[in-house]
């Protein structure tokens, strides 16, 4: 119990720590530090990094693999990124979506802003690491569970949910600050 305990908290430093480099890539290191202090504080990451469980490491490695899909560095963009995107995916294969189409985006982003022969290279890098073994996630994870993909993404998707989780996205903190 010990050992999970610690390994939690290393992987809610690392959640941590990625969201500070998000910060700082996108605006500074003030910005950067406020994000990295917002995530620490955050209630329901607090709740999450006592207790194990594999949400919180599989939102630690699928942001670690989007950081590192988004570095300048070659070796971190063609090897690093897809070996964690598959490691979130098989602790959490739901967040395929969630990860997929922002990495795809900036790929694209990053061949558009390229413009040479080699422009298309992370693009279909990005394809075909990204995109294919769709149909193997998705092979595997209707084994895996009760309901594949898709039939959750139908049937629990309904008004209700999607307001409250859109309500939730844009709300800062529950109580008065």
């Amino acid at each position: 119990v010990l050992i999970s305990r610690i390994f939690m908290l290393f992987i809610s430093a690392l959640l941590v720590t990625v969201v500070y480099l998000f910060g700082l890539k996108m605006s500074g290191k003030v910005f950067g530090f406020i994000a990295g202090l917002l995530a620490v504080f955050e209630p329901y990451f607090l709740s999450f990094s006592i207790v194990p469980h594999n949400d919180v490491f599989a939102v630690a490695v699928g942001f670690a693999a989007f950081y590192f899909a988004t570095s300048s560095d070659k070796k971190f963009f063609y090897v690093l990124s897809p070996v964690l995107f598959y490691i979130a995916l098989l602790t959490r294969p739901e967040l395929y979506l969630a990860l997929v189409i922002p990495i795809l985006a900036f790929s694209f982003y990053k061949s558009l802003k390229i413009r040479s022969k080699k422009s298309l290279i992370p693009s279909i890098f990005a394809i075909i690491v990204y995109v294919f073994p769709l149909v193997w996630l998705y092979d595997v994870a209707r084994a895996a569970t009760r309901f594949g993909i898709t039939e959750k993404f139908t049937l629990f998707l309904t008004p209700d949910l999607l307001k409250a989780t859109l309500d939730y996205s844009f709300a800062f903190y529950d109580q008065q600050f």
